[in-house]
């Protein structure tokens, strides 16, 4: 292996412009590794993070490093990314693996230069084959509200997103009638990591956390006054308040519409009606 405890700096780049690493590379608790271009750790296990990653370019802030092989950065470790605008390794620090990127420990994201990221653009800092796992801890400047920075995984990317906390369209009433289905839906603002628990009178219901709730069938027990608790990075937001109202079907609705018509009939013809079209 190839330890390191001090400060290594990578200067690759241009045709050609790989560092062989014959072994794996170990960054070790207290060391730093930065700089700009394609490390090639294939060789045996890979790269492993315990101490400071940071991608550069000579006196900027702001670099890429492509790592060929796998990645893996434990409890210890950290990587820190320069954002500086929209351009992924130019003003933007940006971690390539081409094998799979097993993540833990930190990461922080630097404003670089007094960037103030604009609303709804992503920075993908990190790609690879394949993410595993994710970062214990995530260090992230505020920027200009009521936009905040957030953290997305996907099986190949780790992005940071600028966002807004906010409801853009709240659930509305329903009169249902019973034994139909009743639907809830909320539209929030922003993009990233949302969650949601809707409420009946105030009470959370359990397992009711998604943007949209289906009560099927609905019952008289299930009239009330339904709302819907969003949380983002950015903060928390309440929804206003949709009422369940349950209409009881009359006798001989067979359609679960509180009417009874024509499609009752048929409903009912069809329910007599035995094999071979015989009544039954």
């Amino acid at each position: 292996d190839h330890l390191n405890a001090g400060t290594l700096e990578f200067i690759a780049e241009g045709p050609g412009g790989v560092v062989f690493i014959g072994s794996s590379l170990v960054n070790e608790p207290g060391g730093v590794v930065t700089g700009f271009g394609t490390v090639d750790v294939s060789g045996l296990i890979g790269f492993f993070n315990e101490g400071v990653l940071s991608p550069s370019r000579f006196s900027m802030d702001v670099g890429r490093l492509d790592w060929i092989g796998d990645f893996d950065q434990n409890a210890s470790g950290e990587l820190i990314i320069d954002l500086g605008g929209a351009l992924p390794g130019t003003n933007v620090d940006q971690v390539t693996v081409t094998g799979t990127a097993t993540l833990a420990g930190t990461l922080t994201v630097v404003l670089d230069g007094g960037f103030d990221p604009p609303n709804a653009p992503s920075y993908p800092v990190l790609t690879a084959g394949t993410v595993s796992g994710a970062f214990d801890t995530v260090n992230l400047p505020g920027i200009s509200p009521p936009l905040c920075l957030d953290v997305v995984y996907s099986a190949s990317a780790v992005t940071v997103v600028a966002t807004q906390a906010g409801i853009a369209a709240d659930p509305q009433d329903q009169l249902v009638c019973e034994g139909a289905a009743a639907e809830f839906a909320v539209t929030p603002v922003g993009i990233g990591n949302i969650s949601y628990q809707w409420r009946r009178d105030g009470v959370p219901i359990g397992g009711a956390t998604t943007s949209t709730l289906t009560i099927d069938p609905v019952a008289p027990a299930d009239a009330g006054a339904y709302d819907v608790i969003v949380t983002s990075a950015c903060g928390v937001n309440t929804s206003g308040v949709a009422t369940l109202a349950i209409v009881t079907a009359p006798p001989g609705d067979l359609t679960a519409d509180c009417e009874v018509d024509d499609r009752d009939l048929v409903e009912l013809v069809a329910c007599m009606t035995g094999p071979g079209g015989g009544v039954l």
